[in-house]
């Protein structure tokens, strides 16, 4: 588990800002600034977890980091719940309304090198849980609706706690 702290989002913004490669109009910084990033927002990682940050970054984003999806992470830091919900809502990187498998895939192990105490659920079982109309896709927005039964199939806790 990670041992940082929760990071508010105008420190993230002032640091995200400050990067050589970031971009007003869209909000983005380039992968290859996350080094300079997560130093200036002194966020503790092992060398495993920076390669699979920047792997989650370039697989899912085109190795592009939307300033607002980085805040709200380094915000939640240390809520797994919250974390698990903005990498799902975030991780249909063809903007189809579909999460495919590899995209599943690289959302898991993103969140086991965040945490490796992190159930692992397969992907077969996150479809069938979430697959509320049986046509054996996984729409975001049901996955977002359906988040609960899924979180305690994958971790195991019994509550979610949604944000009012």
């Amino acid at each position: 588990m990670s041992t940082n702290r929760r990071i508010p989002r105008t420190e993230v913004e002032l640091a995200f800002r400050a990067l050589p490669t970031y971009n007003g109009k869209d909000e983005t910084c380039s992968v290859s600034d996350l080094e300079p990033l997560l130093t200036a927002i002194h966020y503790i990682r092992t060398p495993q977890q920076f390669a699979e940050y920047q792997n989650f970054w370039n697989a899912n984003h085109n190795g592009i980091i939307p300033l607002d999806v980085f805040a709200k992470l380094m915000a939640s830091i240390d809520d797994n719940v919250e974390l698990m919900r903005i990498h799902v809502i975030s991780m249909d990187t063809d903007h189809d309304g579909f999460i495919d498998e590899a995209e599943f895939k690289n959302i898991v192990a993103v969140l086991l090198a965040h945490n490796p105490d992190f159930r692992i659920l397969d992907y077969k079982n996150f479809v069938e849980e979430a697959d509320t109309n049986k046509d054996g896709l996984e729409r975001r927005e049901r996955n977002h609706d359906n988040f609960t039964c899924r979180w305690k199939i994958f971790t195991g806790q019994d509550r979610w706690k949604r944000k009012k």
